[in-house]
């Protein structure tokens, strides 16, 4: 998580996380992450995932394009 406390010091901060829904073998995936990313607090507001694309073509694993950004209070969402 070190790295994206990095890319989210700042209130408009983002990062951009591409996940396997599923690592067979050896544990984790995106609900892994997001639960990773809520545990996380953090003085300059709590980190949001939301997930920009998914990709599932039926025969391998489900892929997601996850979102990043840090939750300043107010709408709920960092300033774009």
């Amino acid at each position: 998580m070190q790295h994206y406390e990095l890319a989210l010091r700042r209130e408009r901060g983002v990062a951009y996380v591409a996940s396997k829904r599923h690592y067979f073998g050896v544990g984790g995936g995106t609900e892994e992450f997001r639960r990773a990313v809520a545990s996380c607090q953090r003085a300059e507001g709590a980190p949001e995932v939301e997930t920009a694309a998914e990709w599932e073509d039926g025969r391998s694993n489900v892929r997601d394009l996850l979102v990043l950004r840090t939750v300043v209070g107010g709408d709920g969402r960092g300033a774009n």
